[in-house]
């Protein structure tokens, strides 16, 4: 499974905008969810400062669950909470950074979230979504 989320980071075209891609992967499978982003993988097409931020930011959470991410405001456990994706765009008049996530699933499963940053917010993130989903199915994953 860490092979294809791998290539399916790998895989992903910024379309020459800044930006991270991060997976969340759920270290409780089952009936419920709990999500860590320490240890996993994560690729930015461009090094800059307030993407490095938010991505430290995130590790210093540890376990995000049920009970904790809307307190920690972790929008990558909204995506697991209602299984499905979520975006932040420039119409969110408090966003500083634009935001995508993503649950993955195997077999029915949740397995992760796959959360998109980019430093400016989008307009729509349906573009991103459709190609992250065509990366998940090349590897027999799902959203």
């Amino acid at each position: 499974m860490q092979s294809s989320i791998e290539n399916m980071i790998r895989g992903f075209d910024f379309q020459r905008k800044s930006g991270s891609i991060l997976f969340w992967k759920n270290t409780s499978p089952g009936n419920s969810w709990s999500l860590k982003l320490t240890g996993q993988l994560s690729r930015s097409n461009k090094d800059h400062e307030g993407l490095k931020n938010y991505r430290n930011a995130c590790h210093r959470y540890g376990q995000v669950g049920p009970g904790t991410w809307a307190q920690l405001n972790c929008f990558a456990g909204q995506a697991a909470q209602t299984m499905v994706p979520q975006q932040r765009t420039k119409h969110d008049h408090d966003q500083l950074l634009g935001q995508l996530v993503v649950p993955v699933f195997s077999h029915g499963m949740l397995v992760g979230v796959i959360e998109l940053v980019t430093l400016v917010p989008k307009e729509d993130y349906g573009p991103d979504l459709i190609q992250i989903n065509r990366l998940l199915r090349a590897e027999n994953l799902h959203t």
